[in-house]
């Protein structure tokens, strides 16, 4: 059963590293994205064996996927949204399966919602929510891409009301 997971990831350190942190993790689209941290394309790029196969890329702001054509060497040549309940004629674009890579990959099965952010010289943090689990596997990829900072995540599970530190 799917239910709210809220979240809280607090980073503080020099200003410089906190603002390439927050250009890192930004799209034009959100404050925080987890594809900018873990992409998928990384993982669907060495199951490519041919020209346009189209590979899930990530759920846009409106809800809507994005799909992407992609070539033998890894480069995309050409993007398509499309509306979740459109029919797929290709079994790789099964819900299961991307929520699946989402889960194993970045600890929840989706990009963050509902984000707060605040910012201001030596410190950032964001306020999202997820389904279900909190994006651990996220968190800890920004810690080793950011060794000079200190990052720190919070959940509550709104179900079990389980409250952690991660």
């Amino acid at each position: 059963m799917e239910h709210d997971c809220n979240n809280y990831i607090e980073i503080k350190g020099c200003p410089k590293s906190v603002r390439r942190l927050k250009e890192f993790v930004a799209t034009p689209e959100t404050p925080l994205s987890f594809s900018k941290i873990l992409p998928p394309l990384v993982v669907a790029e060495r199951a490519i064996s041919h020209l346009q196969a189209l590979k899930y890329i990530g759920r846009t702001t409106n809800n809507t996927f994005l799909l992407a054509a992609i070539d033998a060497e890894g480069f995309i040549k050409f993007t398509r949204e499309i509306m979740p309940d459109a029919e797929f004629d290709l079994i790789d674009l099964e819900p299961d399966n991307f929520e699946n890579w989402f889960l194993e990959h970045w600890g929840c099965r989706w990009e963050p919602d509902c984000i707060d952010m605040e910012h201001n010289d030596n410190a950032l943090s964001y306020v999202f929510v997820t389904p279900s689990f909190p994006p651990r596997k996220v968190v800890k990829k920004l810690r080793e891409e950011f060794p000079d900072l200190d990052i720190l995540g919070y959940f509550h599970d709104t179900i079990t009301e389980k409250r952690s530190y991660y």
